[in-house]
């Protein structure tokens, strides 16, 4: 189930949400149980309730699902992450553990903020289908990014960052995981390829 409350990324007008499933008897069951348990117009197969979504919340959540969510996400993103940055500066304020808690920790200067949300909505879309979280992401003039995995892993980039690098990543990880490797390092600074370390 998903909240479209307006306080979440995904919102509408008023209030709404909504159930997806995979699984065709529980659809069946929800469609009758939002409308009134109507089977067609004249025979009720249970007791439903009327639980159908406003017709211009639903236009409202359409069009947002379509053409705003991941510009919504990614400004809530650079915002929590500024927000983050400011507070730090106050002495009276505490930073969340983000390890007993698994929040992501940055360290970047405040003209790669654009760049860490790329690189940070990328990884994420990579990672997560293999329940790995991202610990930490550090970004250095020197050597680039470094960001690491709560597995322990690093993986290294170049402090500009290609698209080749991107779907050279893309191809390696799917690799890796595919043979059940884990390389302790993964670094993308090559230009050509991607240099691996296993073990300390």
């Amino acid at each position: 189930t998903y909240s479209m409350h307006p306080l979440k990324n995904l919102n509408v007008w008023g209030d709404g949400g909504f159930i997806v499933t995979n699984n065709k008897t529980l659809a069946d069951k929800l469609y009758l149980i939002r409308n009134h348990g109507l089977k067609d117009r004249n025979n009720v197969e249970i007791f439903g309730y009327n639980s159908r979504l406003d017709t211009i919340q639903a236009v409202v959540a359409n069009y947002k699902t379509r053409n705003k969510l991941d510009n919504i996400t990614r400004k809530r993103i650079k915002n929590s992450i500024m927000l983050d940055k400011l507070l730090s500066k106050n002495k009276n304020i505490f930073p969340v553990d983000s390890a007993s808690n698994s929040l992501p920790r940055f360290s970047v200067p405040e003209n790669k903020i654009d760049e860490l949300i790329n690189l940070f909505i990328f990884l994420e879309d990579e990672i997560q289908k293999n329940q790995i979280l991202i610990s930490e992401i550090n970004y250095d003039f020197g050597s680039g990014w470094e960001i690491t995995l709560n597995n322990k892993q690093k993986i290294i980039f170049a402090r500009n960052m290609s698209n080749q690098s991107m779907e050279r990543f893309q191809i390696l990880m799917r690799y890796l995981y595919a043979n059940s490797l884990n390389p302790s390092i993964i670094d993308m600074r090559n230009k050509s390829g991607a240099a691996l370390k296993y073990g300390n």
